[in-house]
């Protein structure tokens, strides 16, 4: 067999471990700022008014419109995307380790190894199973440098055009991704002379070029916009992000593969021939994480995705150790770093449960009902979740905190919350409820509660509250009713059976409770379907709380169980009340004296 085909089915094995482990858990967690937030950009039918206030140029979004036109717009269609951009990644780092070690008879392992630690790192893999443009930031790096390193070799002018056309896709993918013709042009001032030298320059020239029109009329304003609203987001450039950072990119064997890289770069250096190669490596990771470091502290550049851009060279740099040892000691080393990346994570954010947060809201959800989510970071994917979810008719509302006009048109506080809602959403809730009882949901992690007190004043009660837990942080699920004036009936305990709904094609009943006296026991509620001759035909029995009933106005929704294979043509459906006690069931008549209200039939 020849040396050509083992090298493929390296390739082939490789490129299957990286796609298993880019799919494996890519819908585990919710949808979240980021994500949803290029969502909500690719969504508008003119995307570009919103790209041009935002901090990135537009390839990927222009990429992902026409990927969700093919394949829909779910969690998992989003992120395959990435997914698949990763691979690409994955196939040029290998082409890049090709062209590094060309007529290296002694280094031929080396490209198949840069692959299989691009594959491992779990920062790729984790930006791989987002619906951002880091994976494709990365893609266009590293066919640039394979482009590069492929013209350099050759000469040839379609070379130069794919090389040139590759810088240009990257820094209209991130505007950081400056940094990798950077690299190359000083590679090229400094290792290539002559008329090499002057064509380098020149199809960079020719890049710049291309970018040129964006950069003078979207990418200053897009700076001025960022500025005057304190974007983007970093984090701070100490010791703990650097050790955070450290750990992230080289993963608990730091030191193992600090060791590798040091060791590849260092024989790099013996030979003087290559010591252009051990530079483009090596700037590779160096520059970009210099200037993001440092320069953060005079700017806001720096966060843990945006140095993604170094992972390949990180790979790159193993790779070189790893080959330069003896065989039997590479396969040792192999085989350890390949068990602990597939078996280990040391890069991951774990991010709001929006999915779940957003799901009661829609299960429970009516045609006119109010979506209205009061959470900063929360806005975006809650959009995602209930516009795309919520029934017809129903209306998703927020104030834009980040002034953005696709979230809404009203931008000034006063005015949405004064104006916009009592006079807008709220008439509309009330004249488009399905039934007696208007529906607002709200989801609320916020420290403005004008919202709270808005929907209070205009009466109305807030009646569920779902918690979520997310790193110790309170996320609440409001269901706020809008109730008739009148009850449809009461017991002798004091509870009020406020307001009654039926909906028997679902089989589910929601009732709305409210007491006149302070209770001091909890109760039990059902509802039964009883047939014409009095058998019970569908049934759900319940506990409510006291506790909750004294605070005010509870809803109280029921799945029922029905116990034949169809509802009769002439039904009653009854609501009781009754109390377990430790030697009976006491039944709490009404205040009529009947055992039951009727609410239908």
């Amino acid at each position: 067999m020849t040396s050509k085909r083992i090298q493929l089915r390296w390739v082939v094995l490789v490129l299957l471990l990286a796609a298993s482990l880019r799919i494996y858990h890519i819908t585990q967690q919710s949808i979240w700022f980021d994500e949803a937030f290029a969502w909500n950009i690719v969504i508008q039918d003119d995307m570009f008014p919103r790209i041009s206030t935002d901090t990135h140029p537009p390839l990927y979004y222009v990429i992902l419109r026409g990927w969700i036109t093919l394949t829909g717009d779910s969690a998992l269609a989003l992120r395959y995307l990435s997914a698949l951009i990763s691979l690409g990644t994955v196939a040029f780092i290998y082409r890049i380790g090709r062209e590094l070690v060309y007529q290296e008879a002694e280094l031929t392992s080396m490209p198949i190894l840069a692959a299989l630690m691009l594959t491992l790192s779990d920062a790729e893999i984790f930006l791989a199973q987002e619906a951002r443009n880091y994976s494709l930031y990365t893609f266009f790096a590293t066919f640039s440098m394979w482009m590069y390193l492929r013209w350099l070799r050759r000469g040839d002018r379609s070379g130069g055009i794919l090389w040139a056309g590759g810088i240009t896709a990257l820094v209209y993918t991130h505007y950081q991704g400056v940094f990798i013709p950077a690299i190359q042009g000083m590679h090229i001032l400094l290792f290539s002379r002559g008329r090499k030298r002057v064509e380098g320059v020149a199809w960079l020239a020719l890049s710049g070029l291309l970018l040129l029109p964006w950069f003078l009329f979207v990418t200053i304003p897009q700076a001025k916009n960022a500025i005057d609203h304190s974007l983007p987001f970093a984090i701070p450039s100490n010791w703990q992000t650097f050790l955070a950072l450290r750990d992230s990119y080289l993963g608990a064997m730091w030191s193992l593969m600090l060791v590798l890289a040091v060791l590849g770069i260092g024989g790099l250096l013996i030979p003087g021939k290559n010591r252009g190669k051990a530079f483009l490596v090596v700037m590779w990771f160096a520059i970009p994480f210099g200037v993001l470091f440092f320069g953060n502290l005079f700017a806001a550049l720096l966060t843990e995705r945006k140095l993604l851009i170094v992972a390949p060279a990180i790979a790159l740099m193993v790779a070189y150790g790893l080959a330069r040892v003896d065989r039997l000691s590479r396969v040792l080393l192999v085989c350890a770093l390949t068990l602990y990346g597939v078996s280990t994570v040391d890069y991951y954010r774990i991010k709001e449960p929006w999915n779940i947060i957003a799901q009661p809201a829609l299960t429970l959800g009516q045609p006119g009902d109010l979506y209205l989510p009061q959470v900063e970071v929360g806005q975006y994917p809650m959009k995602y979740y209930w516009q795309r979810g919520m029934p017809e008719g129903a209306l998703f509302s927020s104030f834009p905190f980040l002034g953005d006009r696709t979230i809404n048109e009203i931008t000034d506080h006063p005015t949405y919350y004064d104006l916009y809602l009592p006079n807008v959403l709220l008439p509309y809730n009330q004249q488009n409820r399905t039934g007696d009882v208007a529906t607002a949901w709200v989801v609320f992690w916020s420290k403005d509660d004008t919202l709270l007190q808005r929907l209070e004043a205009a009466n109305y009660h807030r009646t569920m509250d779902i918690v979520t837990d997310h790193l110790g942080n309170a996320i609440h699920l409001y269901r706020y009713d809008f109730l008739p004036d009148s009850a449809r009936g009461s017991y002798q305990n004091g509870m009020v059976l406020r307001a009654a709904e039926v909906d028997l094609e679902a089989l589910r009943v929601d009732l709305w409770w409210e007491t006149t006296t302070q209770l001091d026991a909890d109760y039990t509620t059902s509802v039964v379907i009883l047939d014409q001759s009095g058998q019970v035909i569908a049934q759900k029995d319940s506990p409510i709380s006291a506790a909750m009933l004294n605070q005010g106005v509870v809803y109280d929704g029921k799945w029922l169980d029905l116990l034949s294979d169809s509802l009769p043509g002439e039904y009653e459906i009854i609501v009781k009340v009754y109390q377990w006690t430790p030697n009976a069931i006491i039944d709490i008549p009404t205040s009529q004296s009947t055992p039951w209200l009727t609410i239908e039939g």
